[in-house]
């Protein structure tokens, strides 16, 4: 279906060569300043970008680039949570004075794949559910406390490394089918444009 509806270029630009070579029909022998003009003028007019295609074009670049600075923010985010980051973190760290370290610490957000309590041998390896509902309502933080029983909780405060959040998930869905979505409409609108007749134009 794919190969009738794409419109082969070399049968567009064969057809952009008969319709200039019917409309200057019996020109080309004249040598006159006029007559070449006229050439030259019907030759732009025949060869010339369509504006709406070009227009088109430009607003498809930047949705696209739009789309790869969010995708790319989000996989930032994850990549900073994996904790790949950690080099650079430590670097800024080293810089700053102990009282900026003390308040960095407070706000900053603290690392789902790591537990930040004492190594315990008796602690479940099994995720804490009130953690991982924290976790994907976003409230997981120096604040949070555990309802089974706050920093006593038999079970582990941490996620697999790799492991994707739920909402995550769905937010990186949602791009997907987005994009997709540009992608139909992209071919549906080639699709018209192919349908055209390029010499009432």
């Amino acid at each position: 279906k794919m190969g009738k509806n794409k419109v082969n270029k070399k049968t567009e630009e064969k057809k952009k060569d008969r319709v200039f070579e019917d409309k200057t029909f019996g020109m080309k022998n004249k040598k006159g300043k006029k007559q070449q003009k006229m050439i030259n003028m019907i030759a732009q007019q025949v060869y010339k970008e369509d504006p709406k295609k070009k227009a088109l074009q430009q607003q498809q670049a930047k949705q696209e680039k739009k789309k790869k600075k969010e995708t790319d923010a989000l996989l930032g985010f994850l990549q900073k949570s994996l904790g790949t980051a950690k080099k650079e973190d430590k670097k800024a760290k080293e810089d700053m004075t102990e009282e900026e370290k003390i308040a960095d610490d407070k706000i900053a957000k603290i690392n789902i794949y790591v537990d930040p309590r004492e190594p315990d041998p008796t602690r479940s390896p099994k995720i804490c559910d009130a953690f991982l509902d924290a976790c994907e309502k976003n409230v997981y933080g120096w604040q949070w406390t555990c309802p089974n029983g706050g920093i006593k909780c038999g079970y582990s405060h941490c996620l697999p490394e790799g492991y994707m959040l739920k909402s995550t998930m769905e937010a990186l869905m949602r791009m997907q089918q987005e994009d997709d979505d540009d992608k139909a409409l992209e071919y549906k609108i080639e699709e018209e444009r192919a349908k055209l007749n390029v010499e009432k134009c």
